[in-house]
């Protein structure tokens, strides 16, 4: 049980384990004290009807990366596992999903990614011989008749801001970077956070937070510092 994020754990700053069932709850941690990422994994239950907001504040929000497999199994869950997304990834994080082909509701999630404005290609096939082997998957034949598909889709700005929702968000301010709400560190010559840093300078709230009128934004200045973070570049999430 979580072994993608275990893994990612070998090269992330942070890594946020979550599963649904409480019960699961201390395999995550036992099985990250195994391989010796107890330091750098956290574990925590995850609902996705739960709000926006409340998703921010209690788990920090703001990941690089979201790394899920085959959850998607009915159209009913698409709305929730959608905002969860927006909300725990930050502006330009991405959301790597593998799963089954025919699993009910795939393609009405995919239909409400890009009804959010998130960007992704078709979701690529993964090639048969990465399941050879796999004892669960039974011999090469049933293998290579059961497809897996590998969805990459990039989160768009404001994407987890619902309409009249206001948004309080801190901007520390380093010399070596700036970070958004506690979250990692943020390079200022990283062209992905330039929109960002241009709208900070021009005294008005990033778009990234959520539509104009609907964010403040705390600004501590800390220019005479450098960030010291802990462990390695880059943060991730699993479910």
């Amino acid at each position: 049980v979580g072994l993608p994020g275990l893994a990612a754990a070998r090269f992330a700053a942070r890594v946020l384990l979550t599963d649904a069932e409480d019960a699961l709850l201390p395999n995550l941690r036992a099985n990250a004290a195994a391989v010796g990422a107890a330091g750098t994994v956290e574990v925590a239950q995850l609902n996705w009807s739960t709000a926006p907001r409340e998703l921010r504040e209690r788990h920090g929000g703001a990941f690089d990366l979201l790394l899920a497999s085959d959850l998607v199994y009915s159209s009913g869950c698409v709305e929730g596992l959608l905002g969860t997304a927006a909300a725990l990834l930050r502006p330009g994080g991405r959301l790597r999903m593998c799963y089954p082909h025919g699993r009910h509701g795939q393609q009405a999630f995919l239909e409400a990614l890009e009804g959010a404005g998130w960007a992704f290609a078709p979701p690529a096939r993964l090639p048969p011989a990465l399941l050879e082997g796999c004892a669960h998957q039974g011999s090469e034949e049933e293998a290579r008749a059961h497809a897996f598909y590998l969805l990459d889709a990039t989160r768009p700005p404001g994407a987890d801001v619902a309409e009249g929702e206001h948004v309080e968000a801190k901007v520390a301010l380093y010399r070596n970077g700036f970070t958004v709400n506690g979250g990692p560190l943020r390079a200022l010559d990283d062209p992905a956070n330039a929109s960002f840093l241009q709208d900070m300078a021009r005294g008005a709230a990033p778009r990234e937070l959520g539509p104009r009128g609907q964010v403040s934004v705390e600004m501590v200045d800390k220019r005479g510092e450098d960030y010291d973070e802990p462990g390695h570049p880059s943060g991730s999430a699993q479910r």
